[in-house]
């Protein structure tokens, strides 16, 4: 993961000044990037540093000067945190179903990472009566898990008409999935987009059981060029003892 930095000057001028270009002749920016602010490191030319911001405030990408008149402007952080893994659950699911999944794989991990859960924006209900996986009631085991947490969802399937009800459909397994539109993929991005960002900068491998969002994460993420990820990587969850052996070695040659 490229260097982050840590802005330590310009503490009585509100910040310091950022550059439209790594000429110290280059376009300032109308605004200053503020004292404490945390930057990762895009591109360097000598005492010249390309940055992306990752918190505080003012411009989120620029140049600056690594010194002024000998006084640091910024600081590289060399302390070293544990990996993240940030695990997302199924639909309809919550974290602390996927909580109790992962538990085998968290066990043979160890106490070298950190695991992040988070619930997903969609509100889900069931349809009486329903046999399709997406629809059905939740069995007792699984709302026993759940725990307090209401089932949600990354994105929405969409509803069935009272016709379509009438008719019977969605109750047995006669659902076209090759044709159907569902619905706030993009907010289900969004969403976990900006909780990537509310947790600073770290190293991500990502757990996800649901492969259609989870090509919707891959594509979005690659074509707006988030850089709070370091890596992106997709691993089919399920809680079984031998996904656990499985990916022992994956997380042990990460800690190299």
């Amino acid at each position: 993961m490229p260097p982050i930095w840590e802005v330590v000057g310009g503490a009585d001028k509100g910040g310091i000044l950022v550059r439209q270009g790594k000429e110290l002749t280059s376009e300032p920016e109308s605004s200053r990037l503020s004292t404490g602010a945390l930057i990762l490191e895009k591109e360097m030319h000598g005492e010249r540093m390309r940055y992306f911001r990752l918190s505080g405030t003012g411009p989120e990408v620029g140049w600056v000067s690594l010194k002024v008149k000998d006084k640091a402007m910024v600081k590289r952080r060399e302390e070293k945190r544990k990996p993240r893994v940030l695990a997302l659950h199924g639909a309809p699911s919550n974290s602390n179903i996927m909580k109790f999944q992962t538990g085998q794989l968290r066990k043979l991990a160890g106490e070298d990472f950190e695991w992040l859960f988070v619930d997903g924006p969609c509100a889900w209900k069931p349809l009486p009566g329903s046999k399709l996986m997406n629809l059905a009631e939740r069995t007792p085991v699984e709302k026993a898990i759940a725990k307090d947490k209401p089932f949600v969802q990354w994105y929405s399937h969409p509803e069935l008409s009272p016709e379509e009800t009438a008719a019977g459909k969605g109750y047995e397994l006669d659902v076209d999935f090759d044709n159907v539109q569902y619905e706030n993929v993009d907010e289900g991005v969004r969403f976990l987009d900006e909780f990537l960002k509310s947790t600073s900068a770290c190293s991500y491998r990502l757990v996800l059981r649901e492969t259609l969002f989870a090509m919707c994460v891959s594509v979005q993420f690659m074509n707006a060029g988030v850089a709070v990820l370091s890596t992106l990587e997709i691993l089919i969850s399920a809680a079984t003892p031998i996904l656990g052996a499985a990916c022992q070695p994956f997380f042990r040659s990460w800690l190299k």
